[in-house]
């Protein structure tokens, strides 16, 4: 037998048992010669293109933006997003925690307002009638224009008896039956012409239908945020003459435990009541409900005030303001207001 015969047949055995020999690829390279193909250059340029691919899509992701919340603590079991978007929003427009440095100054004494809602509920029962609807009327059409000035949202007012079909506002937690957004004196001056006291004095009952859409508000907006300062506070000013017949005192007690345990600033809500007239039997209610509050071992969120004609004199737009001012500044400084800080950082 031929030896070279024997070798070139043994080199085309082993050629066929290796796929990566040299005798094979220089053997397709010279069959691609012709059609200008190369199996080097090919792996080559699918290498860089590869490469580039791979650069354009690095690129690509760092510009991309990341997230604006951690999205895992916000997706239920299910795997759906848990969070409201309207909710989500607010973060970004939450309030600022209030200090007794910004709630009033040289400047400005009531800057406070700009950082509330003001609520009115009125007493139009019946003993209004006469000189305290007209001295009420008056301080209403002297403070809407200062609040405006400090919240172009205006003021909200309600009456204890008097309703209208305003609606429910969900969003907003804000009640219905009431006139919203007030923004003129003149719009004031009208409620109170085309209007006359008469009825009882539901005042808890009232309170209850405020106080309720927004605190099922604020607890959405905490729940979905975990922000304590994410729905601006409110204060309740009501202005009355005689003894309530629909006791304040379950509704604001409930409102104070759900702030507690929601862990809510001190001056989230406010409720001030202020008596025009002369009423002792009026004056002795007032005085025990803010005594009475005191026992249930929750945050105070009332303060009373009298102006009953020989004592504080008659009620002004200027005096209704600065004790407002005063009982959001005591509030200010309540323990629960630097937890709610501290929780937030």
């Amino acid at each position: 037998m031929d030896p070279s015969n024997s070798s070139r047949r043994s080199s085309r055995f082993l050629s066929r048992l290796n796929p990566f020999s040299t005798d094979k690829d220089s053997s397709l390279t010279q069959n691609s010669k012709g059609a200008g193909f190369s199996i080097s250059r090919s792996l080559s340029q699918r290498s860089s293109n590869q490469q580039q691919q791979r650069a354009a899509t690095a690129t690509t992701t760092s510009a991309d933006p990341p997230p604006a919340y951690a999205e895992t603590n916000n997706v239920s079991s299910t795997g759906a997003s848990t969070r409201d978007p309207a909710i989500s929003s607010s973060i970004a427009a939450a309030y600022p925690a209030l200090s007794a440095a910004n709630i009033s100054t040289r400047d400005d004494e009531f800057a406070f307002l700009a950082s509330f809602d003001t609520v009115f509920l009125i007493d139009d029962s019946g003993s209004m009638a006469g000189s305290s609807w007209r001295e009420v009327g008056a301080v209403l059409q002297g403070i809407v224009p200062i609040c405006v000035e400090h919240d172009s949202d205006g003021v909200d007012l309600y009456f204890l008896n008097h309703k209208t079909n305003e609606t429910l506002d969900k969003e907003t937690g804000k009640a219905g039956t009431g006139y919203r957004g007030i923004t003129s004196a003149s719009r004031v001056e009208a409620i109170f012409g085309s209007m006359v006291p008469n009825g009882r004095t539901p005042t808890g009952e009232r309170l209850l239908q405020i106080l309720r859409p927004y605190l099922n508000k604020y607890r959405k907006v905490v729940n979905q945020t975990e922000d304590v300062f994410g729905l601006k506070p409110l204060n309740i000013i009501v202005i009355t003459d005689g003894v309530a017949h629909s006791d304040p005192e379950p509704p604001i007690v409930t409102a104070a435990r759900e702030l507690d345990e929601l862990r809510a600033p001190g001056y989230q809500i406010g409720i001030q009541f202020f008596q025009v007239g002369d009423d002792q039997a009026a004056s002795r209610a007032l005085q025990q409900l803010d005594d009475g509050l005191a026992s249930y071992g929750i945050r105070d969120i009332v303060d009373t005030c009298w102006f009953a004609a020989g004592e504080r004199g008659t009620l002004t737009s200027e005096k209704l303001l600065k004790v407002v001012l005063g009982a959001v500044d005591k509030r200010i400084d309540r323990k629960d207001t630097r937890t709610a800080e501290a929780k937030r950082k």
